[in-house]
Parts: structure tokens; C-alpha cells; sequence
């Protein structure tokens, strides 16, 4: 499920030790590119993580304290802590090979 409130904080809904966080703009074209494959990695993963779309232009100190500097940038969090990051456009398969990676 994506959330599209402001969130200023990661905070953790439910068990989940991971959260995938995909940095994007409503005007940037590769950004809608990645939305399925970001959406297909979270059905397919079947609860393993959390996935949230963090809009840049809303969540502009989140995306400075990850050091968001290109977009669509897509980062995994582990307890809170970032242990992955790719910037571009991410395939499905590399999302859940990296999120089954640190689950």
C-alpha cells in the first residue's frame, strides 16, 4: 500500500524490519517508468516489507537526510538505517532480489 502523506519520519507500521522508499516527482517521466515495477515488487513480496512513495517536493527534509540527490532514486531501510540505494529506474527483479537480500 502506498502512502502519499507527509512523512517526515520513517516510522515502522506493523512488524516490518525493511522499508523500501521510492524518491519521486509527479513531473518526472522515469518516476511514472518505475511506479509498476515498484508496485509489482511490493505484491510479489507478499508483506516482507514496506513500500512507501516519498513525493521529493513534499518530503524535502526526508529526502535531504537521505541524501536524495537524483530521481527516481529507490532506498531499503533496515531498523531505519539505509542499506541500499540504486538511482534510475529499477527493474522489479532487482527490487526484490535486494529487498529478499536483507530480509
Amino acid at each position: 500500500m502506498f502512502f502519499h502523506k507527509p512523512i517526515t519520519t520513517v516510522p515502522r507500521t506493523g512488524s516490518h524490519n525493511l522499508t523500501v522508499l521510492d524518491f519521486y516527482a509527479d513531473w518526472c517521466i522515469p518516476c511514472k517508468m518505475q511506479a509498476p515495477a515498484f508496485a509489482q515488487a511490493e505484491q510479489a513480496l507478499g508483506g516482507l516489507a514496506e513500500f512507501r512513495k516519498v513525493n521529493i517536493e513534499h518530503e524535502e527534509e526526508l529526502s535531504e537526510r537521505l541524501g536524495i540527490m537524483s530521481i527516481p532514486t529507490c532506498v531499503i531501510l533496515q531498523d531505519g538505517n539505509p542499506v541500499w540505494r540504486n538511482v534510475g529506474v529499477t527493474s522489479k527483479a532487482d527490487l526484490i532480489a535486494a529487498v529478499r537480500h536483507f530480509a
